[in-house]
């Protein structure tokens, strides 16, 4: 199986897409040996990079099998440099990882892939920490924290229904992240993935059908993935209809967006995307909603931030 040339959602969602559909098929669904082609591999984005991290670990798991690396020599320099810094080989837990000639310039660095099934505050706090050893301070840092504590919260209690229909069987509760920091940009990203049924899916378990007419309605909003995504972000409680749960998406989160400079936010979940972007100045306004034409299993939330804004 040739992993696409360009691993970036945000330039080649349907080829990144199909491609972990394929290895969700072939490797759970069928549970037949699977070989992972990177030696075409050329682009890799933060996001792409953590959605196939997340089916590669959901299958060595459920599979029960080590996980080998073949055919290094052939891969792009680049592209194995930076699989090794986001600490991919270690959190699949290869067994023989290949070692990078020589680091990536110093203007990437990288908050190595974590994964977890549980929720904990200091678990959060890890995360707070391990962003700020490579950002250094970050702004606003407790609302930060709130919201990846809510993004974890979500995941673990929320994601995952027992009594859902699931094409492909979970890790119940399982979460993965990462983030990356551009030392020359001042940018970082932080990326946070779910395998869950995703929020189009779990928005009507919890919201009456009128409720839910009424605020699309009110939207101006076609029922559609992408729709669901902003009327969640508008309720704030996305997966229960007690008023003090599920608020982190749009109470957290967004206010991170807000709070710091040139803050954007990104959720893509079923078919659909949505992207908060408040220092937007553009014909397009602060919220734009998209539909794919493939369907991303689960839930990822991207948050972006410049740290220092450049000198004039």
């Amino acid at each position: 199986m040739p992993l696409p040339e360009n691993l970036s959602i945000e330039e080649n969602f349907d080829g990144v897409v199909g491609f972990v559909e394929e290895l969700r098929r072939v490797g759970v669904e069928e549970r037949r040996k699977v070989y992972c082609d990177f030696r075409a591999l050329k682009r890799i984005g933060t996001a792409g990079a953590l959605i196939l991290v997340a089916e590669l670990d959901r299958w060595r798991r459920m599979a029960n099998i080590p996980l080998s690396v073949i055919d290094v020599a052939s891969w792009n320099p680049q592209v194995r440099r930076l699989l090794d810094e986001m600490g991919v080989f270690e959190i699949l837990d290869i067994r023989n990882p290949p070692k990078s000639e020589q680091p990536l310039d110093d203007e990437f660095r990288f908050v190595k892939f974590r994964t977890g099934n549980r929720a904990f505050g200091n678990m959060a706090r890890e995360l707070q920490v391990a962003i700020e050893d490579v950002t250094g301070n970050v702004p606003s840092r407790q609302t930060l924290y709130r919201g990846l504590s809510e993004a974890m919260t979500n995941a673990v209690q929320h994601a995952y229904p027992d009594d859902a229909e699931y094409r492909t069987r979970p890790l119940k509760g399982q979460w993965w992240m990462m983030g990356s920091y551009d030392e020359t940009s001042k940018r970082l990203t932080v990326a946070f993935y779910d395998q869950g049924v995703g929020i189009p899916k779990t928005l009507p378990r919890t919201q009456t059908a009128e409720r839910l007419r009424g605020l699309l309605d009110r939207l101006r909003l076609v029922d559609d993935d992408a729709a669901r995504i902003r009327c969640a972000m508008e309720i704030g409680r996305t997966q229960t209809g007690a008023e003090h749960r599920g608020g982190g998406l749009a109470r957290d989160i967004r206010r991170h967006t807000e709070m710091v400079p040139a803050g954007r936010l990104r959720v893509l979940s079923g078919k659909g995307e949505y992207i908060y972007d408040p220092y937007a100045e553009n014909e397009n306004g602060q919220e734009r909603l998209f539909t794919h034409n493939k369907e991303l299993g689960g839930t990822l939330i991207q948050w972006e931030a410049t740290l220092v804004e450049e000198a004039e």
